[in-house]
Parts: C-alpha cells; sequence; structure tokens
C-alpha cells in the first residue's frame, strides 16, 4: 500500500458503484473542519498483481493518548475501499487482513462487507434496516406496516407538509428542532453533535448531502439528514417533536421513499440504531429488512495502557 491523494480516492468513489456516502472523501474533510484537525483524511492505495486498484478510504485521529486510530469512517459511519473494478471476495479480504495488523482500526462495515468483516477479530456484530426502492416508491409504502400508514394519515390530517430544505435558515431551524429532541432524549443520547457541524453540513456544495422537513404552518416538526451516492442513499441523522405533530416522523419517511425512488435511488439504508429499541422499531414499521453491518475495532496494544494512566494524567493536569 502507498499513500494516495484525496483526488484519488474522489476518482474511485465516484466510480464505486458499492459505496456508501460514507465511503467518499467529502465526510472525511467534514470531520477534519468540525474536529479542527484532530480528524484527518489519510487514503492508502492498494495495487494488486492481478491489475486492479482500491482506495481505502482512512481518516486518521489524533487521540490525546498519543495512539493513532484509524477510521475507514468518521462517526461509527460506513467505510472501507472503494474502486471502479468489481473487486472479488480474495481483494476485500487481503485489504482487510492489512489493515488489523499493528494499526488502531475502528470500521463500521456496510451490508456489502459484511462478511469480510465477520472475519476479522474484535468484531461485534450489529444490524442495519434497508427499504428497497428498486420497483419505486408505491411498491414500498405497500411494504409499510398498517400503524405506520395510519401515523402518516394522522401527521396529514393535522396539515404536516414535507418539502426538501435548502436554504441556511432551513439548517438552522433543523439544528433547533435537534436541541429541542436533544431535551427529549435526556442522557439517551448516544452522541451530541455541535451546531457546527450542521452549518458546515448546511454550507456544502454537494447534491449528495440533502435536508428535508417536516412543518405545521411552517414550523419544522421532524427532519432528516439524507445522504446519497450514485443509487444509494442513507438516513443519517434524524430529530422531531412528536407532541408539535405526532406522526410527522413517518410522513417524513413516507415522502422521502417517494423522492427517493423518482430521483433514482434504489436502496435506502436507515443506518444502524445505537442500541436503541425504540429507534429500530420505528424502522421496522417502514417496510424495511434487517441487513448486517458489524462492527470492528482493533485495538493498538498501547490503547489499554494509555487508558490506565488517563485518570492519573487527568490528576496531574489539574493539579
Amino acid at each position: 500500500m502507498s499513500a494516495a491523494s484525496v483526488r484519488a480516492w474522489q476518482d474511485a468513489y465516484d466510480a464505486c458503484e458499492h459505496a456508501t456516502f460514507f465511503h467518499g472523501p467529502l465526510w472525511s474533510e467534514i470531520w477534519s473542519s468540525y474536529s479542527n484537525g484532530r480528524f484527518q483524511p489519510a487514503p492508502l492505495r492498494v495495487d494488486f498483481t492481478d491489475g486492479s486498484t482500491a482506495i481505502v478510504g482512512i481518516t486518521k485521529e489524533r487521540t490525546r493518548l498519543g495512539v493513532e486510530r484509524h477510521h475507514l469512517s468518521p462517526a461509527g459511519c460506513y467505510g472501507g475501499w472503494v474502486s471502479a473494478q468489481r473487486l472479488t471476495d480474495g481483494h476485500r479480504s487481503a485489504i482487510a487482513r492489512y489493515l488489523m495488523e499493528g494499526h488502531s482500526v475502528a470500521w463500521r462495515a456496510s451490508p456489502v462487507d459484511a462478511e469480510v468483516a465477520r472475519r476479522q477479530s474484535g468484531v461485534s456484530d450489529d444490524f442495519t434496516h434497508e427499504i428497497d426502492l428498486s420497483d419505486g416508491g408505491a411498491a414500498a409504502h405497500a411494504r409499510w406496516h398498517t400503524s405506520a400508514r395510519n401515523k402518516v394519515r394522522r401527521a396529514q390530517r393535522a396539515g404536516a407538509k414535507v418539502r426538501e430544505a435548502g436554504s441556511w435558515a432551513d439548517w438552522k431551524a433543523y439544528d433547533a428542532l435537534y436541541r429541542e429532541s436533544l431535551c427529549r432524549w435526556g442522557h439517551e443520547a448516544s452522541v451530541v453533535y455541535g451546531s457546527s457541524l450542521f452549518e458546515m453540513l448546511g454550507r456544502v456544495d454537494s447534491p449528495e448531502v440533502r435536508l428535508w422537513l417536516a412543518e405545521v404552518d411552517g414550523a419544522p416538526c421532524a427532519g432528516a439528514v439524507v445522504v446519497a451516492h450514485r443509487t444509494r442513499a442513507s438516513y443519517w441523522h434524524g430529530a422531531s417533536t412528536p407532541a408539535r405533530c405526532p406522526g410527522s416522523s413517518y410522513l417524513l419517511q413516507w415522502e422521502l421513499c417517494e423522492a427517493l425512488a423518482t430521483g433514482g435511488i434504489e436502496t435506502y439504508d436507515l443506518n444502524p440504531s445505537g442500541g436503541h429499541a425504540g429507534v429500530a422499531f420505528f424502522k421496522s414499521r417502514l417496510g424495511a429488512d434487517l441487513q448486517p453491518a458489524p462492527f470492528v475495532r482493533r485495538r493498538h496494544w498501547l490503547e489499554p495502557i494509555a487508558e490506565t494512566l488517563r485518570p492519573l494524567l487527568s490528576i496531574g493536569g489539574a493539579a
């Protein structure tokens, strides 16, 4: 393997059929800015003897404990490698073996690479929900659970409308909606993102990053950040205030299925649910199928030592 440029990474990503948005360099660059440089794109080029090539989309994290961690995508999102060629299981397995040798690695595998990930040490099984849009939005709607359809109708009767948002004011409104959601979630929130991340997403000049809002009388009651690449879209982030309009999150996803299918999306991935049973239940009502999305965590031998010393270093710093 050898160092690759971000341009080469972008070219391979553009040509890759199986990639999700998170496999590309833009997500890595956003996290580099959001983290003030603690995360940095560091792609590698792989050349195989049969002439095939691939780019491994590594994002390096400079940890405070002195260990360099290799994320195959930041924030626990799908990642791995991209290629203009169709890589065999042998190609993918060889890349995975190399990455796991002597490095601190964090890798969320998409369903496409799930079997390769499952063969690695340090793997934890997980799953995602996928909605098949290949036969259109109406066919996808037909697979929804009856209770979910009822909630869509309830939101429609309340006057909720869904639209694709685009202005900076819309992104600010979504961030405010997210802050309301955080208050409702309390300690159950898996992670808290700063407003600056949504500001960066709102300023990204890419058709692959899109925001959708469900509103009642112009006030947001549900929102979704959806990212896409070629024929695959991912529901990365959502927020809602159910008390403002019950069922609005269901209406939002209903309209999204139609809009994405019309735009050529064939697979709509709702992403892993972070162990939240309520979130997984919501997704299961949308006619989605369970797919494997394992997480691989390979720890460098220094990490346990550094974590043991961290409390001592904190005490010393405070003194």
